[in-house]
């Protein structure tokens, strides 16, 4: 199951939350229900337990109103329905960017906070959506999730970032264990910024992470000003910076922006490079120890824009991509 949004070709058309199901051969469309009366509606993350089971979130927003407020959507196999779900008292404009389920009753949705600049969260117990406090890094200024992943009900990772300081991003990382969040020490890459854009946690003491460092990219100038590759991985105690391949000649954007693990010896990344003026999607594999560049098309001589989102993997040699190209969906199965 992959979820996101579109505008219609109709001028001032609403924005309509998007849902497609893959069955083994082809992609199909399944119809998404909007809040009435409700103009900006947006899927980011799904989470599915089984084929008959799946959770979706995002965000909406009323017409004339500014505001977004948490959206939630079931899947039961055969329809999508909305859920009811929190959103925080008060003026503040807030989003869910990413979730994960260790079963049908337990599931953590992440996000932010727009005016706060806080991250936010909400757990699912399978009855009901119940908004949970996310600490914060001594010093914060803001902070934001967007990748998360479980390998029990009491056992989640949530990655994103956070500032200090204006113009500095640092790696943020929170674990859930059941009852409330904590701030990990995650490390950071280059001195200009760092951020986790997802995670996947396999095992209860094993996770991988991936994101972008503006570290030195010898195809910018100056070197220090294009995002390369981060790959970090957690050991149950420490998180530590995994070396990821230098960007191919003349690929001066260079990130990924998902990953999915079967093991801590198999995981796929996937992500974007820019070769300008152009955007192409790349791989990564993970075999324990080494990060590897893996080929993924279409590379037709630079003339597309192609933007990779996420992936999920259900076994080393078996995954599926997705992402846009501009105007249209866009996947990769492997």
């Amino acid at each position: 199951m992959a979820v996101g949004h579109y505008d219609p070709e109709t001028p001032a058309a609403p924005t309509l939350t998007l849902a497609e199901v893959w069955n083994g051969t082809r992609w199909r469309i399944v119809p998404t229900p909007l809040p009435v009366g409700h103009k900006f509606n947006e899927l980011y993350g799904v989470a599915c337990t089984t084929p008959v089971a799946c959770l979706a979130v995002g965000d909406t927003a009323p017409e004339f109103d500014t505001h977004d407020r948490p959206l939630a959507e079931s899947w039961n196999g055969s329809q999508w329905a909305l859920q009811r779900i929190p959103a925080p008292i008060g003026p503040a404009r807030s989003d869910l960017r990413g979730m994960a389920c260790a079963s049908e009753t337990a599931c953590v949705a992440i996000g932010g906070f727009h005016d706060d600049n806080d991250a936010f969260s909400e757990v699912w117990d399978g009855t009901a959506w119940k908004i949970k406090p996310v600490p914060q890094p001594e010093g914060t200024i803001s902070s934001y999730l967007v990748g998360a992943s479980c390998s029990g009900p009491s056992a989640c990772t949530a990655v994103g970032g956070y500032q200090k300081e204006f113009g500095v991003d640092l790696t943020l990382v929170e674990r859930w264990d059941g009852r409330s969040w904590s701030v990990q020490d995650s490390p950071n890459q280059g001195s200009l910024g760092s951020e986790l854009y997802d995670v996947s946690c396999p095992s209860p003491t094993w996770c991988a992470a991936v994101g972008y460092s503006m570290g030195h990219n010898p195809n910018c100038e100056p070197p220090n000003t294009c995002p390369l590759t981060l790959a970090e991985s957690w050991d149950g105690t420490t998180w530590t910076v995994d070396p990821t391949p230098a960007p191919p000649r003349h690929v001066f954007w260079f990130s990924l922006t998902g990953v999915s693990c079967t093991s801590p010896t198999s995981c796929t990344a996937v992500g974007n490079r820019t070769i300008l003026p152009y955007e192409l999607p790349f791989a990564e594999t993970w075999d324990g120890s080494t990060w590897s560049l893996q080929h993924m098309p279409p590379d037709r001589g630079g003339d597309d824009f192609i933007f990779m989102n996420s992936i999920s993997c259900t076994a080393p040699r078996a995954c599926a991509a997705v992402g846009s190209d501009v105007i249209k969906t866009f996947a990769e199965v492997e």
